[in-house]
């Protein structure tokens, strides 16, 4: 048991380190989009205005946010419901058998 309980803890430990390497390396993604967002602006600034260049990225990233969020809530609808619909009727079929073979035992 405790080698078990030994093994186990080890593969937890591991487990979170490998957690923290990918949250640090999303945090590392983000600053680097951040980072890559300002550079554009300030690319644009060069022949516009900083105010415009700002505003013409600003419109890029929402105008690809809504096209995501409209993907991402086309996918949910294709999704269809978390319920798990085979199973169920299958465990209906099963609980009208027992009861049908319930209901011959009896008579």
């Amino acid at each position: 048991m405790r080698l078990a309980q030994a093994e186990v803890g080890a593969k937890v430990k591991h487990v979170g380190v490998v957690a923290g390497l990918f949250g640090a390396a999303e945090l590392l993604a983000f600053f680097g989009l951040a980072t890559a967002i300002a550079t554009a602006i300030i690319a644009l600034a060069l022949v516009w205005p900083l105010w415009l260049a700002a505003l013409a990225v600003t419109v890029v990233l929402l105008v690809i946010a809504g096209i995501m969020a409209l993907v991402g809530k086309k996918q949910v609808k294709a999704a269809g419901t978390l319920k798990p619909e085979r199973a169920m009727t299958s465990i209906e079929k099963d609980v009208t058998e027992i009861k049908e073979q319930a209901s011959h035992e009896h008579s």
